[in-house]
């Protein structure tokens, strides 16, 4: 799979002598750090944006125009906070919000971009603006080999990219022309419990055809099993993004298996309870003596945060060593 990768520039935090480092020392070693290289200037993040390649999209943008371009940048801690809100009520607005927030489209609209691909920009800052948790769990009720139920640990860079060849085509059934295409961000899409009828009535026209969403499925569950069977095929080959399946080995058993999964939008976003970000926040700003400005990329939060850790782990034991008290704070 191909994603690109943003990069922080924080080597300079690698340079920290890993020697025990004196109380007075190790505080003013940090705060200086902090102030320096997070502080200097406004954090502004229209200097932080970067084209993703046409390439890389499941539908390699193929049916946009050439001039087009797409850019994004990370998530910030105002973004943060929003995702942080999402429900089942909210979250279609909440991926809205965060795209219009997140990114730049030149000569495409936001409404026109194929949702495989808005999939993908999701998955691209999600990868890009955590440095931890931006994989996936997933649980199944037994491995097939030793029948035991089992949790699957998947990274980004785990995932398979599907790319399409084609972003429509027509297909006959029984006489009926059926138009099948990938969906975009402006069409107007159903949600069902019964996934493979909500992917081909969103896939297809048929809603158009036969008057309405429930006519539609009325029709398509009335026709023979070698028409219905034809229509799905036809859909699925339509399917392009992230692949449903992965070869992987049971933790336990160590054996191969394959496991399936499906993606909604959920999946694409990383929820931080609102108390944790606000622990992590106010830990910062208690012992660092900084305060945290919406704007600023949740990565580097997550580097202070480590920065921070380490830090106060060094003063109390330096604290320990020189006055034997007790440790002080416990940390970010």
């Amino acid at each position: 799979m191909k994603r690109a990768k943003q990069v922080y520039s924080l080597s300079c935090l690698g340079k920290f002598d890993e020697a025990h480092l004196p109380v007075e020392k190790a505080s003013y070693t940090l705060m200086t750090i902090i102030r320096v290289f997070f502080f200097v200037n406004k954090y502004c993040m229209d200097y932080n944006y970067i084209e993703i390649p046409k390439t890389n999209f499941p539908t390699l943008c193929s049916d946009y125009p050439n001039d087009s371009k797409i850019e994004v940048r990370m998530f910030t801690v105002a973004d943060i906070k929003l995702i942080s809100r999402v429900n089942e009520f909210n979250l279609e607005y909440i991926i809205d919000e965060l795209m219009q927030r997140c990114c730049k489209f030149t000569n495409i609209s936001y409404n026109d971009l194929y949702i495989a691909d808005r999939d993908y920009i999701l998955m691209f800052l999600k990868s890009g603006s955590f440095i931890t948790a931006n994989g996936f769990d997933i649980k199944l009720d037994k491995c097939i080999h030793c029948n035991k139920p089992i949790t699957i640990s998947l990274a980004i860079k785990d995932l398979e990219l599907d790319v399409c060849t084609e972003t429509s085509k027509i297909i006959d059934i029984n006489g009926i022309e059926v138009k099948c295409q990938l969906p975009k961000v402006g069409q107007k899409l159903v949600k069902f419990k019964d996934i493979e009828l909500e992917k081909i009535i969103n896939y297809t026209n048929l809603a158009e055809i036969f008057g309405g969403v429930n006519e539609a499925i009325s029709t398509i569950l009335s026709w023979n099993a070698y028409d219905y069977v034809k229509l799905a095929n036809a859909v699925n080959e339509m399917k392009c993004g992230l692949k449903e399946e992965l070869e992987t080995i049971c933790p336990i058993c160590r054996e191969p298996i394959t496991i399936h999964w499906h993606f909604s939008e959920n999946d694409l976003l990383n929820k931080i309870p609102l108390e944790q970000l606000f622990e992590n926040i106010l830990s910062i700003s208690k012992y660092a003596n900084f305060q945290i400005d919406d704007s600023l990329a949740y990565g580097e939060v997550e580097v202070m945060c480590q920065v921070v850790n380490k830090m106060i782990e060094e003063d109390n034991k330096a604290l320990n060593e020189s006055e034997g008290q007790q440790t002080l704070y416990s940390g970010a």
